[in-house]
């Protein structure tokens, strides 16, 4: 049921998508993070989104996972770019 969600879930998982958001001005763009960048931040977000899992913090995991891919696009366009 919609209210047994933790409060701390629904905060983490709607902090998470506002990240995703912002994070689209820079997919959009032609400056890009640099590949370190993308990739820690990828990686440890996804970490974190299978930590959530195991908590049982579901609308946090998605928005860590929405999140990691955008890290992730952000990654390939940088690469690409580079070459």
């Amino acid at each position: 049921m919609i209210f047994d969600i933790p409060w701390q879930d629904v905060v983490l998982g709607v902090g998470s998508v506002v990240f995703f958001f912002a994070l689209l001005l820079s997919i959009f763009s032609s400056n890009k993070p640099s590949v370190w960048t993308s990739t820690i931040y990828g990686t440890t977000l996804t970490t974190f989104g299978f930590t959530f899992l195991t908590l049982d913090l579901y609308l946090s995991a998605g928005g860590s996972f929405l999140t990691a891919g955008a890290w992730f696009t952000l990654l390939v366009q940088k690469v690409l770019s580079n070459r």
